[in-house]
């Protein structure tokens, strides 16, 4: 017998799941420190990735009965039930080549379940909790929900993996992310927890108005929208993504950690292609040349941000991922690690040895 619904509203849905990320990311360990630096470990725990693939293909048919659910509850038209989704990866030469001789972007529909999660998936790196988090509730309690549509995710092909061939299938969890990676999983989160309490089957306990309600945006959720726009080089992408991230961040700049992360995939390319140089003269080069391309002042990374980003550099694993959950809670300068501190003069001359990194 189908139990009676409940009269929830979307203040209390967006709450019970910032409480459910909440409660998987508190986790700690045995010797009491965090058990998970960011939200994507995380979920490499809760899937169980090292074990097999086990959990994410179901993972995936949650996720698309979801959709169906969804589409059940808000009555979609069928055209709406029948909204594309790109199944193949594209080939470069489909990407126009602008007069100025940047690549255009070509726009096209995604679902969660083909975006990666896990780190190595986006090109600067995780994002911050909160940053996930304020995605989460403006998915759920935002005036127009998620905005992919409106402003597309950029995704990349050859991001935490080989790029695969052109109009080869596009694999579950596998596509790169250049901007847009708090999205992702904000989107990923809110997905996951609906499917897993229920909430948009007939008989849950939310009301039909507010399943439609919810459903509406939980499509939104599922039903991405992404812009590939690829480079000729590793530095040039590197160029390209922080730029443009710098200049839509009204509130605040990519962390010194995101772009640390950055900047040393530009140094494994150039390890990769074979240069005897080392690390920390690759990284020197990568941002001089960063610095140099960009024309507007507020685009370049300022002195204190390259002094951060070459301490980081200096820094151990278990340091960098200690700090990532302090960053993790409130943007940095909120925090007591702010980053100016890590570029200033008296912390450069107190710090310890560099760890060389392999």
């Amino acid at each position: 017998m189908a139990s009676p619904a409940v009269e929830l509203d979307m203040t209390a849905i967006c709450q019970l799941t910032q409480a459910w990320l909440k409660q998987q990311t508190d986790q700690v360990d045995e010797e009491n420190q965090p058990k998970f630096s960011d939200v994507p470990s995380m979920l490499e725990h809760v899937l169980q990735v090292a074990n097999g693939d086990v959990l994410t293909k179901q993972l995936v048919a949650n996720l698309k009965e979801l959709e169906v659910q969804c589409l059940k509850a808000v009555k979609a038209k069928e055209a709406v039930k029948k909204a594309p989704m790109q199944a193949t990866v594209p080939a470069d030469p489909q990407v126009e080549v602008e007069s100025e001789g940047e690549a255009a972007s070509a726009k096209f529909p995604l679902r969660v379940w083909q975006m990666g999660f896990r780190e190595s998936y986006s090109f600067k790196g995780a994002s911050s909790l909160y940053a996930v988090v304020e995605v989460i509730k403006s998915n759920l309690l935002g005036a127009q929900g998620n905005q992919t549509l409106k402003y597309p995710i950029e995704v990349l092909f050859d991001c935490g993996q080989a790029r695969p061939p052109a109009g080869s299938p596009i694999r579950d969890f596998s596509v790169g992310t250049a901007n847009g990676f708090a999205v992702v999983l904000g989107s990923l989160v809110c997905s996951m927890v609906a499917a897993q309490l229920g909430w948009m089957k007939p008989d849950s306990r939310l009301s039909a108005d507010l399943r439609s309600q919810l459903g509406g945006r939980l499509l939104k959720c599922l039903r991405l929208h992404g812009t590939y726009s690829p480079k000729g080089d590793m530095r040039s992408q590197a160029q390209s993504i922080l730029s443009t991230k710098i200049q839509a961040s009204n509130r605040s700049r990519p962390t010194t950690l995101q772009m640390l992360y950055a900047f040393q995939r530009v140094v494994t390319a150039e390890v990769d292609a074979g240069t005897r140089k080392a690390r920390g003269t690759l990284l020197q080069e990568a941002l001089a040349a960063y610095n140099q391309r960009e024309q507007l002042r507020s685009l370049k990374i300022n002195a204190d941000e390259l002094t951060a980003i070459k301490f980081l550099n200096d820094r151990s694993p278990a340091f960098r991922k200690l700090l990532t959950v302090v960053w993790g809670v409130e943007r940095p300068a909120n925090t007591a690690a702010p980053m100016n501190l890590l570029s200033s003069e008296w912390l450069q001359e107190a710090a310890p040895n560099p760890v060389s990194e392999p």
